[in-house]
């Protein structure tokens, strides 16, 4: 039962430190597209303008239809 245990503890340990492993990439990745997107934003922002007001029409025109 004891060996039972301490596998069981080893197998959970291993499954924590991939878990906090896979966390801290996937966070590295969303700072960097945040970070890539406001370059873009700064660098383009009458394009930003036109992009989010043309979205902005779509999804007024669709609600508008329910």
């Amino acid at each position: 039962m004891l060996f039972r245990s301490s596998r069981l503890e080893a197998s959970l340990s291993h499954a924590k430190s991939r878990f906090v492993e896979a966390g801290t990439a996937v966070s590295g990745r969303a700072r960097f597209a945040a970070d890539q997107t406001d370059v873009f934003v700064r660098e383009n922002p009458w394009k930003m303008l036109g992009i989010a007001a043309a979205a902005g029409l779509v999804i007024g025109a669709i609600l508008s239809r329910r």
